[in-house]
């Protein structure tokens, strides 16, 4: 993951917010950087691509909360009241499962 390109996350965020299209769901796409975690390089980043949610009559803390109890838990940020998912560190194999479950949040209340 630590050397995915970002063209290649760039391609995989927007098929996730296409998948997305039509569940009401509002999503975007926005530059951003993965921390490559402790060790010898404490503050790596490497440039990203994220996945910016919100779910209608939702709030950005709920919306995340439930990923975060889903199974399997999606990890995800919050900023500016919108749910940031950073697709380097989900497995490719994962997508249309990451997509699904940010789907099926809008359909329970």
């Amino acid at each position: 993951m630590l050397t995915l390109p970002l063209a290649d996350i760039d391609r995989r965020a927007r098929a996730v917010a296409s998948a997305l299209a039509g569940s009401g769901i509002t999503s975007r796409i926005l530059d951003g950087s993965s921390t490559t975690g402790g060790g010898s390089a404490p503050e790596s980043q490497l440039p990203t691509r994220r996945l910016a949610v919100r779910v209608p009559g939702r709030s950005a803390a709920d919306a995340e909360r439930q990923l975060r109890l889903g199974d399997p838990p999606i990890v995800a940020r919050i900023d500016q009241d919108e749910v940031l998912l950073d697709l380097r560190t989900v497995s490719e194999d994962d997508d249309a499962r990451l997509a699904e479950a940010i789907r099926d949040l809008a359909g329970r209340r």
